[in-house]
């Protein structure tokens, strides 16, 4: 294997060593879509959206636990095939 000089690479030694100080691809950011998301974000909006998913939450959980309680009944198998499905079993 050869070495190149001093101040010389590549793989036959033409090429001078140098370097690039312009940086030609900058890092993407969301502002080059066009996207400026607002500088202000009041901490009551935050709280309000914070307080309506428990309340989505909490109203899901007690839904399903009063379809327990309530007795759910499956609907009966009226299409005369094992297993149910009607026309597309």
């Amino acid at each position: 294997a050869c070495e190149c000089a001093e101040g010389w690479t590549g793989p036959h030694c033409l090429v001078p060593a140098g370097y690039d100080d312009v940086v030609w691809d900058e890092p993407d950011t969301i502002a080059d879509v066009g996207f400026h998301p607002p500088a202000y974000f009041p901490a009551t909006l935050v709280a309000g959206f914070a307080a309506l998913f428990v309340v989505l939450v909490v109203g899901m959980i007690m839904k399903g636990r009063s379809d327990r309680v309530e007795g759910y009944s499956p609907v009966p198998n009226v299409s005369g095939v094992n297993g149910g499905g009607g026309q597309f079993a």
